[in-house]
């Protein structure tokens, strides 16, 4: 059957409710559907993929046996369930509640799965795994596991340093029982500085002048060995500087005070000389403890070349 582009028996523009066509039916424009029709299932042949010409989408489910490329030369963006994707490629769930719109499986029971973030400017991979080691949720960085979810809720860190990226954050115990005014974890610190003493007058040179400290949060620890090398007459009180401020508290509560040791003081023994932490001070006060002397008011004197003394302290700080 030859249909004529002009004339002939069926007129210019013949129109067709069905055909039937014996051989082969060759079309040499472009044949598509009605912009309103709706396709269906049983509209698609062994070798026809049909589209709707209004939406230039796929009207029914299609299997893809062969490679294909989304978005096209002619495309910037796919969706799936959206109708203005607004990345490269975008699936949206439908209804309410928790949905579950993509869902990758592996090849086998003993495989992973994982979703792989390449840089374009780099060869390292970056990707997500969940599988066959427990199903245990795995993130790769620089082709290596770094952080591991566990499939019992456990965090674990197989590499590097979890690192508290704001100040005041940390780890919240709140869900442990207390009645604590606080179960934020926030701070560590550990550290060496350089110790001075400080009397009312005069002066005091330190030999051995380096004490370390470790930050527990608000608990500050100090330890080390004082050793005086030359004294211009000290008087009056004593202090030594700390690293953190002493924290404030009603009804002194956060004062404290370590069991002092040292030797070669002027006229006390070895265990009669203590530290004191008085709240809101950077210093903590040497105190006689053999009540010769009102608290610390004549420590100043009690030091002189050759005196040492082991500082242990603790305090709260803000």
């Amino acid at each position: 059957m030859t249909i004529k582009n002009r004339g002939g028996v069926f007129g210019r523009n013949p129109t067709f409710n069905n055909v039937d066509v014996d051989g082969t039916l060759s079309i040499a424009g472009t044949a598509v559907p009605a912009p309103a029709d709706t396709l269906t299932t049983s509209d698609i042949g062994s070798t026809v993929q049909a589209y709707d010409a209004d939406t230039a989408k796929l009207d029914v489910a299609q299997t893809f046996t062969a490679q294909q490329d989304f978005p096209t030369a002619s495309a910037t963006s796919f969706g799936v369930g959206v109708t203005s994707p607004p990345r490269q490629f975008t699936v949206q769930a439908t209804g309410s509640g928790d949905n579950l719109p993509v869902r990758i499986i592996g090849g086998s029971a003993a495989s992973q799965c994982y979703i792989e973030l390449h840089d374009a400017a780099t060869t390292a991979d970056y990707n997500v795994r969940v599988g066959s080691a427990g199903d245990d949720l795995e993130l790769y960085a620089g082709g290596s596991n770094r952080l591991d979810v566990r499939s019992n809720g456990d965090v674990s860190v197989q590499a590097g340093n979890l690192i508290i990226g704001t100040s005041g954050k940390g780890i919240d115990f709140s869900a442990t029982a207390g009645t604590g005014t606080s179960e934020l974890f926030d701070d560590y610190e550990e550290g060496t500085y350089t110790a001075t003493l400080t009397p009312d007058s005069g002066s005091i040179t330190l030999l051995y002048d380096q004490l370390k400290y470790t930050k527990i949060g608000r608990l500050v620890t100090v330890m080390g060995l004082l050793n005086v090398s030359t004294v211009s007459t000290p008087t009056g009180y004593l202090g030594l500087n700390l690293p953190f401020i002493i924290s404030t508290g009603s009804n002194y509560a956060n004062r404290s005070a370590n069991a002092g040791y040292g030797s070669g003081f002027v006229s006390l023994n070895c265990n009669e000389v203590n530290l004191a932490a008085t709240e809101s001070l950077s210093l903590a006060y040497f105190i006689d403890t053999s009540g010769a002397t009102a608290n610390g008011a004549a420590m100043g004197q009690q030091f002189q070349a050759g005196t040492q003394f082991f500082v242990t302290l603790s305090y709260h700080t803000n």
